[in-house]
């Protein structure tokens, strides 16, 4: 009899064991399984962006490169063509609204100053010019802002006014510096 009575309750014990500890865990790892595969494919798209964002840049590289180097070309040329130079001016004074009058090159800077030379690196050419516009003040601040943010590197040493008769045309005498290698 003692064997009919403890065989349920072991039964009955062992039912509440599952119950209580084994079916949470079994549920914990399912939902932590299910998880795992969400990851997983989060991870897998990740790695399928990245590497279509790398190989956008590889191509982007490649394609900028040469651009890049035309502009570096542009802005530091070899040599200096004075009919480039005209060129570009009259096109940045006529965009600005003012007149060009005279473009000429000159031999030396209107400020000479001693510079300490370094050897290691190679110092670019400096070529000098004065540049002689007419038009309106606020002409003139357009075309130097046109100036600065051309591509070429241009440095304006000094700015002469000159007031002419006319009512607001003013007269500007520019020495700029412009660099080549």
């Amino acid at each position: 009899m003692k064997r009919v009575f403890t065989i349920p309750i072991l039964f009955f014990l062992s039912f509440l064991l599952i119950i209580y500890f084994i079916l949470p865990s079994y549920f914990d790892f399912k939902s932590l399984r299910q998880e795992v595969s969400e990851k997983e494919i989060k991870v897998q798209e990740q790695k399928v962006y990245l590497s279509n964002l790398q190989e956008i840049s590889e191509n982007l590289e490649k394609e900028t490169e040469s651009e890049s180097l035309e502009k570096i070309d542009f802005a530091l040329p070899d040599k200096i063509s004075f009919a480039s130079l005209l060129n570009f001016f009259q096109e940045k004074v006529s965009e600005s609204g003012l007149i060009l009058k005279s473009l000429a090159q000159t031999k030396t800077s209107v400020f000479q100053l001693e510079e300490e030379e370094i050897p290691s690196r190679p110092k670019p050419k400096e070529t000098y010019f004065n540049l002689n516009v007419g038009g309106t003040l606020p002409s003139f601040e357009n075309f130097l802002n046109v100036i600065e943010k051309s591509s070429r590197i241009i440095e304006v040493e000094s700015i002469f006014l000159k007031k002419e008769t006319r009512e607001e045309i003013i007269e500007f005498n520019l020495s700029l510096k412009v660099y080549s290698y």
